[in-house]
């Protein structure tokens, strides 16, 4: 009697979680397109620009902290034990008046997949771009920016994410 009650329990217990379970997809190939805010801290302008001696050390000249907002799109391929590699690309607008932001980023990664939810780790390292609005607020610096990333699967192809990430170096930004 025992055993039957014992094979009734379990094959319950079959039954309730296949039906509370979700598949775990992770696609090999992903397209990622979005929207991104970043935080750009004061930065020093370079006047290093001619090579005659100067008697008097002028005060270091810098740029306001500022909010970029951004639309990048990034293309990744999964290889092999979990990782994933691919690039970035981003543009967009500055607070300053004709202020502009663009980069261009590889990336590699490791991602597990749960059910119907994706964990990620990254850097991205590349160059990117600050137009401060005129000649002397240019800005170009190689950057590596780790990043931390999840993402809930609407439905097969679509999926809802956020990402966060600090730069590393000289020029300090964190993105949301």
């Amino acid at each position: 009697m025992r055993y039957h009650r014992r094979v009734k329990i379990l094959v319950g217990l079959v039954i309730v979680s296949s039906g509370c379970t979700r598949r775990v997809y992770d696609p090999p190939a992903r397209l990622t397109v979005g929207a991104t805010t970043r935080h750009h801290a004061a930065t020093p302008i370079d006047d290093a620009k001619s090579f005659r001696a100067v008697t008097t050390t002028p005060e270091p000249k810098t740029l306001a902290a500022q909010e970029a907002k951004l639309v990048g799109i990034g293309f990744t391929m999964a290889s092999g034990y979990g990782t994933y590699a691919g690039g970035e690309v981003e543009t967009g607008v500055l607070e300053g008046e004709s202020s502009t932001a663009a980069g261009v980023y590889g990336l590699f990664g490791f991602r597990r997949a749960f059910p119907g939810v994706n964990l990620a780790v990254e850097l991205a390292a590349g160059q990117r771009w600050l137009r401060y609005g005129g000649p002397d607020g240019e800005v170009s610096s190689l950057i590596a920016e780790p990043r931390v990333r999840a993402d809930v699967w609407l439905g097969q192809r679509l999926s809802l994410g956020a990402v966060g990430g600090v730069t590393v170096g000289d020029e300090q930004a964190w993105m949301v």
